[in-house]
Order: C-alpha cells, then sequence, then structure tokens
C-alpha cells in the first residue's frame, strides 16, 4: 500500500494543497468519512464526526475533476476510468500520526462521488473500556473472551462500531501462545501477533475457500470480518464445533435477531445451539460534553418515550454547547450493549426452534441479559446521552421494550 507523508504535499498546486488541508481538518476533528460530492457548479465536501454529516467546504467547479483526480492518483486508481466505481487505499501520515484511507468512487450525473473512510493506525484505540464496556457488561464480554472454542458474532446494524468491538476482540486474544488468523474485507487495523489476511475476489480468495484454507493452518482462532452468507456460516460453525474459537461480525438488530438471521439463512438449529457461545449486540450513541453537561427535569412525554412512569425527581441530561464541543452538546461516541451468552437452557430452545417470545422469556428467567432498550435507558438518566441521541439510535418502540 503505498504512504504519503502530508507534510511533504505542500506545493504550488492548489488542488493539493486543498487535499491537504481537509485530510488534517479531519484527522483533527475524528472524522470517520469526507464525502466529496459533485454538483452542477461545485464540489460540496462534507465529513461524518460522531455519526453525524456536516458540511465543511465547497470546491469551485474549476478544481473539482483536479480534486478528484489527485486523490485518484494517491489510492493508485485508474486516471482515466470515470465511468466505472473504483476503490483504493493510501496511507497518510503527519507527524506521528498514520491514518489509513479507503477510496471509493462512484460515477454520477455531475461527475464522480468519492468517499473517504478514514482510519487511525493506533492499536490503543481497541479497548474493552474505550468501546464503552463497564459493569455487568464488562464481566460478561470477559466470560466469552475465556472461551477456547465455539461461535462469538458481533451484531448490530451499519456503522454501529462492530468492526472496532471485533478488533478489539482479537487484540484481547493475540498472544504467542496462540495463532489466530483473521479473514478481512478490508483489513482495517494491523494487530501486531496475528496473521491478517485481505480477501481478494477478483483473484479467487474469498471468505469461503479463504476460510476452508485456513482451516488446515491449524489456527486456534480464526476471525472473520463479517458472516455473509450461509456458506461461510455453516463452515465457520463447524469449525467451531470442531474445537477452534470463531469470532465474526452480522448485521442484525440485536442479540436475538442473530438467530433469526441464522435460521432464514437456513442453517440447521442443532448448529446453531451447538456452536454458538454469545452475541455481543451494539450500537453507537454520542456523548454528553463534559464540559457543558446541565441536567434538566424532563416531560411526561419525554419519561413516556422510556416507558418510566411520571416522577419529579427524575432528571435528565444535556450539553448547552461550548467551545470544547464546538456548540454540540456532545465530545466523542461510547457503545450501547446486551451481551447473550449462550447457556444450556438457551441453546435447548434454539436447538428445538422456539419462537422469539420464548427465547425472550428464556433469557428473562436467566437474570443475567440486559437488553439494550435497558441499557440505553440506564444511559440516559446517569447522564451519559441525551434523550435526543438515544432516540435517534432506537426506535421508539425498542426503548420502550
Amino acid at each position: 500500500m503505498k504512504h504519503i507523508s502530508l507534510g511533504a504535499e505542500i506545493s504550488a498546486d492548489p488542488a493539493t494543497r486543498l487535499i491537504v488541508s481537509v485530510l488534517e481538518q479531519a484527522v483533527a476533528e475524528q472524522a470517520s468519512y469526507i464525502h466529496l460530492e459533485p454538483r452542477e457548479d461545485e464540489l460540496r465536501v462534507r465529513m461524518r464526526i460522531e455519526g453525524q454529516l456536516k458540511s465543511v467546504l465547497t470546491v469551485p467547479r474549476d478544481l473539482r475533476l483536479a480534486v478528484i483526480s489527485r486523490l485518484k492518483e494517491m489510492a493508485s486508481m485508474d486516471l482515466a476510468e470515470f465511468k466505472k466505481p473504483q476503490n483504493g487505499r493510501v496511507t497518510v501520515t503527519k507527524g506521528e500520526i498514520a491514518t489509513d484511507l479507503r477510496i471509493a468512487t462512484l460515477p454520477c450525473i455531475f461527475g464522480e462521488k468519492m468517499v473517504v473512510q478514514l482510519s487511525k493506525k493506533e492499536s490503543g484505540l481497541l479497548d474493552r473500556r474505550a468501546i464503552g464496556l463497564y459493569g455487568e457488561d464488562l464481566e460478561k464480554y470477559a466470560c466469552l473472551m475465556r472461551s477456547q472454542s465455539g461461535l462469538i458474532l458481533v451484531a448490530g446494524p451499519a456503522g454501529a462500531g462492530k468492526t472496532t468491538t471485533l478488533y478489539t476482540m482479537i487484540t484481547d486474544r493475540c498472544n504467542e501462545r496462540i495463532d489466530l488468523v483473521t479473514l478481512e474485507d478490508p483489513v482495517e487495523y494491523d494487530v501486531p501477533g496475528c496473521n491478517q489476511v485481505q480477501i481478494d475476489e477478483s483473484s479467487g480468495l474469498t471468505y469461503v475457500n479463504g476460510l476452508s484454507s485456513i482451516l488446515r493452518q491449524d489456527p486456534d482462532i480464526i476471525a472473520l470480518g463479517e458472516i455473509r452468507d450461509a456458506q461461510a456460516a455453516r463452515m465457520a460453525m463447524q469449525a467451531a464445533l470442531a474445537g477452534r474459537l470463531v469470532l465474526s461480525t452480522i448485521f442484525a438488530e440485536n442479540a436475538l435477531s442473530v438467530i433469526g438471521r441464522l435460521l432464514d439463512m437456513g442453517l440447521e438449529s442443532y448448529l446453531i445451539s451447538g456452536s454458538l457461545k454469545g452475541v455481543v449486540s451494539q450500537r453507537l450513541v454520542r456523548r454528553i460534553c463534559p464540559q457543558c453537561k446541565e441536567s434538566y427535569r424532563p416531560t411526561p412525554d419525554d419519561l413516556a418515550a422510556f416507558d418510566l412512569p411520571p416522577n419529579d425527581q427524575v432528571r435528565f441530561y444535556r450539553g448547552s454547547g461550548c467551545a470544547a464541543c464546538k456548540g454540540t452538546g456532545y465530545r466523542g461516541r461510547i457503545g450501547v450493549f446486551e451481551i447473550l451468552v449462550a447457556d444450556p437452557t438457551l441453546q435447548e430452545g434454539i436447538r428445538k426452534r422456539v419462537g422469539r417470545r420464548e427465547l425472550q422469556d428464556i433469557l428473562a428467567r436467566n437474570g443475567n441479559f440486559v437488553p439494550l432498550a435497558k441499557s440505553v435507558r440506564r444511559m440516559v438518566l446517569n447522564g451519559t446521552t441525551t434523550m435526543e441521541e438515544a432516540l435517534r439510535a432506537f426506535s421508539p418502540s425498542e426503548t420502550c421494550e
């Protein structure tokens, strides 16, 4: 992969200077994505900061093509191709900070739309507490991480932070006594000590045949970037039943939805019940800025949104906006978790294919399962996040579960 120093890119070229400025701002504000969107007379630049898109500038039409072309050149893309989508990667450095950029183009009516995904190359970000695991959640997570075999899945919708949690698991388990092999598309973090494999479908390296090859490499732990289809899921479960620990992500709204998703793929219930050790389901919410945090009395409607009875003593919290949070009232994001540990009773229910309501009853009797709705309610009440942010990340029906 190409490496570029932003400090060395300062030149008389206005397009390059603009790109360097945008990238420096994105890194400073910890943006996760940069969107460059062609309009009839300009190029709009937006950044996704703490999950929200924010307009930062517009580029004049006469500079639009030069900016897109320079970014394509940085990412080793075909400069002559503008009618088909392309993907590329480049690592940029500014001082001691290295940032991995994944760049994707998409032909639109006014030119090529480009999205740049930024990933800091800092293993310190991959920490249990940094992603928001505390108390009971941390204990259940630690219990799952002590597993020597079985399947552990990280679930959530797009943008919920699943990949970061998966890498946290990989970092936790990677040591010199363990052979840990990953299969990823793409490799987003370099984890010292483990063997990371990049999917390349153009050369025939897919999740399915890549996993088949890994199983012949004597692995202790296998980490799959994502379970995308029934064939990969079945192979992962068979590997788990054969004594390996398999870690992966899956798109699902919550922990119980994972079981339904796997059954809908056509997987046998005995495979799921025999291999599944647990599910870490999550969403991301913005934290209230600690510098301008203030309390207020919620209205009856506010309380009803979280299935809370009227109570004059209850307080919600918000940020009034200050220089530290740039007037937003928020600083950083944190995970909201529900962690399902599959005990024998739940595994038996899965094997018998009982309904969702019966599985919920099993978890309720277990007494150790805290659903997402209860977790986010707790965070609103203790001042970690706001009512508005919780309702943005969860539907009203979810917060009242």
